[in-house]
């Protein structure tokens, strides 16, 4: 099965700022102070080299969308869909997606730090070079996800099943799972190490 990427024809070049509908095929490279976003969907769009710090997303799906450099961290987009999204080289340490549909999306060379992905739907995902330490996953469906030299130290993994994702090639140091997740779940001699004490044996 393979990640469908985001279908992106860009026709215009924009300032980000307040929008009151759904915009198409723009690519934004500048942003206004203080922008407020309010139940908004992004449609084939490129963000590029951008701070969101002052930028409120609240009600934001996005579909067919690419974010090259962009600061999104603490961000909210809880009970959204975000669907055919590449984060490309992003800050988004404290972003909330909680309860959030998550389909075909990529993130490479992202600091994903101290996230909370709740309840959060997982449908074909590919994360390489990334950092996800420290970030919670509860009650998370995954569904065909790929992992290529992720952190995930001191990560949280609870009530959320991990069979067939293959964990070997990332840091699952001092990671928290329960039995519930890690059944299925792919990893290597070493990490089995960082298992012990939940399987509750011991290692000679």
């Amino acid at each position: 099965m393979k990640i469908n990427k985001p279908k992106v024809v860009i026709l215009d070049k924009k300032v980000l700022k307040n929008l009151e509908e759904d915009v198409y095929n723009c690519l934004f490279e500048d942003v206004n102070e203080e922008v407020c976003l309010d139940t908004v969907t992004f449609n084939s769009c490129q963000f590029d080299n951008l701070d969101f710090s002052k930028v409120d997303v609240n009600k934001v799906d996005l579909v067919d969308v690419v974010f090259n450099n962009v600061d999104l961290s603490n961000k909210v987009f809880d009970e959204r869909l975000i669907s055919r999204v590449i984060f490309n080289n992003c800050k988004m340490t404290g972003i909330s997606f909680i309860d959030t549909h998550l389909e075909d999306v990529q993130f490479i060379n992202c600091k994903v730090n101290y996230s909370n992905f709740a309840g959060a739907k997982m449908k074909r995902i590919a994360i390489s070079n990334s950092d996800f330490s420290e970030t919670s996953f509860t009650s998370v469906k995954f569904n065909y996800v790929v992992l290529n030299e992720v952190n995930f130290t001191k990560a949280e993994f609870f009530k959320s099943p991990l069979r067939d994702i293959d964990f070997s090639s990332s840091k699952i140091d001092g990671a928290s799972f329960d039995l519930f997740s890690v059944k299925g779940m792919i990893i290597d001699s070493f990490q089995f190490v960082n298992l012990a004490n939940l399987l509750e044996v011991t290692i000679k």
